[in-house]
C-alpha cells in the first residue's frame, strides 16, 4: 500500500476530522494569543472620516477574510504534511 492510499483512506480522513475537532477546544493559554481583529477594526474605523468609512470597512472585511483563508491554507498544508511524515515513520519502522 502506498502512502497516498493511506492518506486518502476514509479512516484516515475521519481521524483527521476527529483530531481537528479535538484541537478546536481553547485552553487559557490559547485565549491569550487570539487575534483581536474586531478591536483593531473598531480603532481604525473610529479614526476614519465619514466619507471613507464604508470603503475602509469593506477593505478591512476583505483583509480579514484573506487572512483567515491564508491561515487555513497553511494550517491544512502543514497538518497534512506532519501526518504524512508520521505515517512514513511508522511504515518504515514496520519494514525493519
Amino acid at each position: 500500500m502506498k502512502i497516498n492510499d493511506i492518506l486518502n483512506d476514509e479512516e484516515s480522513k475521519n481521524l483527521l476530522e476527529f483530531r481537528e475537532e479535538d484541537l478546536c477546544h481553547m485552553e487559557e493559554e490559547d485565549k491569550k494569543h487570539l487575534l483581536n481583529f474586531d478591536n483593531y477594526a473598531k480603532r481604525i474605523l473610529k479614526n476614519t472620516t465619514k466619507e471613507g468609512y464604508n470603503y475602509v470597512s469593506k477593505q478591512l472585511e476583505f483583509m480579514h477574510d484573506d487572512f483567515i483563508d491564508y491561515c487555513s491554507h497553511w494550517n491544512d498544508k502543514y497538518y497534512m504534511s506532519g501526518f504524512s511524515d508520521a505515517i512514513k515513520l511508522i511504515v518504515s519502522g514496520l519494514k525493519l
